[in-house]
């Protein structure tokens, strides 16, 4: 007799269903394992794993939340897990986001699953939305594939370890507060939630040293070029681009943009954050008044010490190098990606702040319009100048 049951339980949405389900088992002694869940056109749907007490059957388990079935309306259904059918399956292949829009029409989601089973592709989770009547539709900015992108690794140096809350799990537990939306599921602490009646999730420590930051130029003064072939469209590219390939390595990424308005997104891990970053970028426009050197000053604060700071500009004006050399001292590792303003229809001169960068041992990557950007950014013109 298996140790784990699989639960569902099916109704319309109402304050209290998670916290009324979770003290269920919490009185029948049951520890919850995973847990999934999903609101569709107002009916709240939850899928749990729990382990059960060896003292107590499936059937006993199952008469018990028939009373919490029969007081709330919901439909609840209680299956007995095998061990095979308890363990979690290992993750075979590289894992995708594949996001698809176009007009409604009957047999979309056979058609496009139907393609992706025929290549051996196992969808793991599903989102359909119809969206009607007039309203903007959110286009994610391109991105390119940057297999072999690397940047420098952080290092602990003792005493001086600094810890900053984040959504991501990691060893270090920090407390419990309670939901808010965006949240994953799997951190909901169950006792807690049970206890309190309200949804809590655990909050984790960070080390800083895995943070990295992408500070992105938007100042409409500097930028050059019209449409595709703008500084502005490769800018938000290879942001788009390095943000997806850090999320993949498991690194915990932020971003910052000061455009139309100054926008931030604090660091963290997953496809959650990936997701948050594609949706900001998507959104930004080189309209900004403020400089890179003045956004980098204002936000040194976040930048904690071996951390990594990824600027990327077309703007030629040392100001920004001399800001992004002030960091480095501070123990801020920092990496500059610099658009050739010439090459998209500018006349500033990069030269002088190669140099400079060079000098400073700043690792430097020079893109030019039309340049293959997996190439650019993972050799190429990659740049590691010496002085």
């Amino acid at each position: 007799m298996g140790e784990f049951v699989l639960l569902t339980a099916v109704g319309r949405d109402r304050p209290g269903i998670v916290a009324a389900v979770s003290e269920a088992l919490w009185r029948a002694g049951c520890n919850l394992e995973d847990a999934s869940m999903t609101l569709l056109r107002g009916e709240f749907a939850v899928l749990l794993i729990a382990k059960r007490p060896p003292e107590l059957t499936t059937e006993a388990l199952a008469s018990q939340l028939q009373a919490l079935a029969d007081r709330s309306g919901l439909q609840i259904m209680v299956k007995e897990l095998s061990p095979q059918e308890s363990e979690s399956l290992p993750r075979v292949g590289r894992p995708y986001a594949i996001h698809i829009y176009g007009e409604d029409r009957t047999g979309i989601v056979h058609q496009i699953s139907s393609l992706l089973a025929a290549r051996g592709v196992n969808i793991t989770d599903v989102n359909t939305r119809v969206l009607t009547g007039s309203g903007t539709l959110l286009v994610y900015p391109r991105t390119v594939p940057l297999p072999n992108f690397t940047i420098p690794g952080g290092e602990l140096s003792g005493e001086s370890r600094v810890k900053t809350r984040t959504h991501a799990v990691t060893p270090n537990a920090a407390g419990i507060r309670e939901y808010v939306p965006g949240d994953s599921f799997n951190r909901i602490h169950w006792p807690s939630t049970a206890r309190t009646g309200r949804i809590m999730v655990k909050e984790f420590e960070l080390d800083p040293s895995s943070e990295v930051w992408l500070v992105i130029d938007m100042e409409a003064r500097v930028q050059a070029g019209e449409g595709d072939e703008s500084t502005e469209e490769y800018a938000v590219t290879i942001a788009a681009s390095i943000g997806r390939r850090l999320v993949e390595m498991n690194r915990s990424v932020g971003l910052i943009a000061a455009g139309e308005t100054h926008e931030v997104v604090h660091t963290d891990r997953g496809d959650r954050q990936l997701q948050k970053l594609l949706e900001t970028l998507a959104l930004v426009r080189a309209i900004g008044r403020a400089s890179l050197a003045e956004v980098i000053a204002a936000e040194s604060s976040r930048f904690g010490r071996n951390s990594t700071l990824v600027v990327i500009t077309p703007s030629t004006e040392q100001s920004w190098v001399d800001d992004l050399q002030h960091q480095t001292h501070r123990g801020v590792r920092a990496v500059a990606v610099v658009l050739e303003p010439a090459t998209f229809g500018g006349s500033s001169d990069v030269l002088p702040i190669l140099g400079t960068l060079a000098i400073a041992d700043i690792r430097t990557f020079l893109i030019k319009c039309g340049d293959d950007l997996n190439q650019a950014l993972t050799g190429g013109r990659r740049q590691r100048l010496a002085s």
